[in-house]
């Protein structure tokens, strides 16, 4: 068991490569109300050194872990002497199974067990017919305990996953331990990092869009909006839904998506006219996108969500901001100073305009003096039943949620 514990505490500090870990492999716990922006540096740090290994390794030491609790609680086996009567073995057998609720404990365990095993093997693929069958049993022993995720309004009792009381809140940073789900993906780099355009990573609010792009790990930052002190948040709430959060029955909260990324260098894989083609080293960087869930009064487990802007900056780390700004030149030329506007291709300028009609976005056109860019939806179309998402699993370490259109992801806390 002590040799188990210190290769899991070991697989964890490896996965993670940063200092901030204690000697037991995991992060501290902040207490600030706003975790994101007083401790950006330290998000920072952790996407620059998380790499290939983000969510596998990740999801790998979340499976030791798992396996060594299942041994910790299920381990003993009763020792039953010979001489014993068939009724006296079958209580002793049952006594040493535990009580109905330490059973339940178990199956929800092994459930774990086997969703972080197979998300291990298939370096994160939530399509597996072994995933989808772990996640039914742990969604069905999850529904049973008939917790909504939605807020303390709609529980009556205190509930618990498998006998053990959960302190379920979803606030927190998470990290995605799923596969990343943009489409047209490009394949993956020498790192065995998956690679997308950047357009696709920004739902083509950023250019130059045809920038190939690594992704090194993707978090969600969720956290109650207190509208007594942030009034100003209403704006970008959709119009449907600011009578409801207005009347102060429901809760608000902000649902960041923060994605940890490479600008790849130039390779032959991206053909003659490759848009990196004046990258010669990885550009670490972070995209945040901004974003809000409010709980679905009529759908148990159901958060409606929409976004409301977005940002693109280079990550502090990378001292050489003049590489950033020539990658990010006029299509991804070399412009140099990153302050000539971008030059868009004819569909690219047609979704913007729409977006612009729809939703009132307000897209960049150039560099920042630090490198970033934003963007903003003064019209953010959201509702219940238009966009959502569904909690199906959650509990002190692990959350798993369905999309409105059936995607999956796979997150564990990390804070």
């Amino acid at each position: 068991k002590d040799q188990n514990q210190k290769q899991c505490c070991s697989m964890r500090r490896e996965s993670s490569h940063c200092s901030d870990y204690d000697s037991q492999g995991n992060l501290p716990r902040r207490q600030s109300s706003s975790y994101f922006h007083d401790t950006s540096q330290r998000i920072r740090k952790f996407c620059s050194c998380a790499q290939n290994e983000s969510w596998q390794s990740f999801s790998q030491s979340q499976l030791d872990q798992q396996q060594l609790d299942n041994k910790d609680d299920y381990g003993t086996q009763a020792q039953i002497p010979s001489t014993t009567s068939s009724d006296e073995k079958y209580n002793a057998i049952m006594t040493s199974l535990g009580t109905p609720k330490e059973r339940m404990a178990k199956h929800v365990d092994n459930a774990k067990l086997a969703l972080l095993h197979s998300l291990a093997i298939s370096s994160g693929d939530v399509t597996s017919q072994q995933f989808l069958f772990a996640l039914e049993q742990l969604r069905m022993l999850y529904n049973s305990t008939e917790w909504d995720v939605r807020g303390d309004e709609y529980n009556n009792n205190e509930h618990s996953v498998g006998g053990r009381e959960m302190n379920r809140g979803i606030e927190g940073m998470w990290l995605n331990l799923s596969r990343p789900n943009f489409q047209e993906c490009i394949g993956k780099n020498s790192s065995g990092e998956y690679m997308y355009t950047l357009g696709r990573m920004s739902f083509d609010m950023f250019a130059p869009s045809s920038l190939v792009c690594s992704i090194q790990g993707i978090f969600n930052h969720i956290e109650v909006v207190d509208l007594e002190k942030d009034r100003h948040t209403l704006k970008s709430v959709p119009k449907s839904l600011r009578e409801e959060i207005s009347g102060g029955k429901t809760t608000l909260r902000k649902y960041d998506i923060v994605t940890a990324f490479s600008v790849e260098p130039d390779s032959p894989q991206f053909g003659s006219s490759s848009p990196n083609r004046c990258v010669q080293r990885p550009l670490k960087g972070i995209i945040t996108t901004y974003g809000y869930v409010l709980p679905d009064p009529n759908t148990p487990n159901r958060l409606s969500i929409w976004f409301s802007g977005g940002k693109i900056e280079p990550d502090e780390d990378d001292r050489n901001l003049e590489e950033w700004k020539r990658a990010f030149g006029s299509g991804g030329g070399s412009s140099g100073s990153g302050s000539s506007s971008f030059h868009r291709h004819l569909q690219e300028k047609a979704r913007l305009l729409a977006a612009k009609l729809l939703l009132g976005a307000e897209v960049p056109d150039k560099l920042e003096g630090d490198g970033s860019m934003c963007f903003h939806l003064h019209r953010p179309i959201g509702g219940h039943g238009s966009a959502y998402v569904d909690v199906l699993y959650l509990d002190n370490t692990l959350r798993v949620v369905q999309g409105h259109r059936g995607s999956l992801y796979v997150f564990s806390r990390v804070s």
